[in-house]
């Protein structure tokens, strides 16, 4: 320590030392700060023992612009009373980021408490990169102080930009499809109410006007009486998917129609050979016959395909009745 300290200062050495945390006194002088007092976690991370460190000043052990930062950083925690920010710094154990905590003690003495937070950064980092590939977001509601926290890839799927935009439920059913608007609503409420993991498709409109589907899924942590605490949960854009499930379903429509179709031309043309070789025996009867059964066998055909357009599943379309064989021998003549 400098100068002789008083039974606080002593108090507060011992504190400072004894934590396993990177905690200094510094003390401000002119455009300066000095260490006063630091712990060995600090004084290691800064790559110094303790002794070395002590008296030691910031334009000393920084570069000029770090020095300039972490000053500006104190001149603020001289404002405020405290302060805490989160930097990164080329230390001699490489590259970190840190979380520091600034607390005045008096007008010029502070102090400082830093935190190595590389491994959660980069940890946040990598599940950024994984939600944004897979277009899943995240959120954590604390229902009890109704405090929402959103990840960047949650502002982004509904359009809004991170700095600036504070999370709430407001926000969030702002963007919900007009016609979804009821679900969605009642689904948060029956969370907010009983916590009940729920899983909810719905679509969102961003303020482009552009429409995606999503799927919202939660999980609830509530106290041992049931009082729910917190949401966690996840939004998903689903819209390619979606579309694709769609384009499948129109796929596997089209070739029953297709396999209708062929069966329609099959039957009416093998009913009408049997009437026109009737007709070519000269047999009036067989050929009464035969005609008989091809219009039973078309009105039933016809039958099918109405009982299908009333179930939603489409019918035949202009073509389809023709076989493939007749539309490729298909000529100018032909079309006339």
């Amino acid at each position: 320590m400098v100068g002789r300290p008083d039974w606080s200062d002593a108090v507060l050495g011992r504190l400072v030392e004894d934590t396993p945390a990177r905690v200094a006194v510094v003390r401000v002088v002119g455009d300066d700060a000095v260490f006063e007092l630091a712990g060995r976690s600090a004084a290691h991370g800064l790559g110094f023992t303790v002794e070395e460190l002590l008296g030691r000043t910031f334009r000393d052990i920084y570069p000029p612009e770090d020095a300039a930062d972490v000053l500006a950083h104190i001149e603020t925690a001289r404002e405020r009373g405290h302060h805490t920010y989160d930097t990164v710094r080329d230390l001699p154990g490489g590259r970190q980021s840190v979380h520091v905590d600034v607390l005045a003690l008096d007008d010029d003495r502070f102090l400082l408490s830093s935190l190595d937070v590389s491994a959660e950064r980069e940890a946040q980092r990598q599940l950024d990169e994984v939600t944004r590939t897979a277009r899943i977001g995240v959120y954590h509601w604390n229902v009890v102080d109704d405090e929402l926290w959103w990840s960047d890839e949650l502002y982004r799927i509904l359009g809004y930009e991170p700095d600036g935009t504070e999370p709430s439920v407001a926000r969030y059913l702002e963007r919900i499809h007009p016609d979804d608007l009821e679900l969605v609503t009642t689904r948060t409420e029956e969370v907010r109410r009983d916590g009940t993991p729920r899983t909810t498709q719905h679509r969102i409109v961003t303020p482009t006007g552009t429409v995606k589907v999503v799927e919202g899924r939660s999980t609830a942590t509530t106290t041992a009486d049931g009082e729910l605490l917190y949401v966690l949960g996840t939004m998903q854009d689903i819209t390619e998917r979606v579309a694709l499930e769609e384009a499948a379903d129109e796929l596997r429509r089209a070739t029953a129609r297709k396999h209708t179709a062929l069966e329609v031309h099959d039957r009416i043309v093998q009913g009408l050979s049997e009437v026109w070789l009737a007709l070519e025996l000269g047999d009036l009867a067989r050929a009464r016959q035969a005609t008989e059964r091809a219009t039973a066998s078309a009105q039933a055909v016809v039958a099918d395909l109405l009982a299908d357009v009333g179930r939603g599943r489409g019918g035949i379309r202009p073509g389809d009745l023709r076989h493939g064989r007749d539309r490729a021998t298909d000529g100018p003549e032909d079309a006339g």
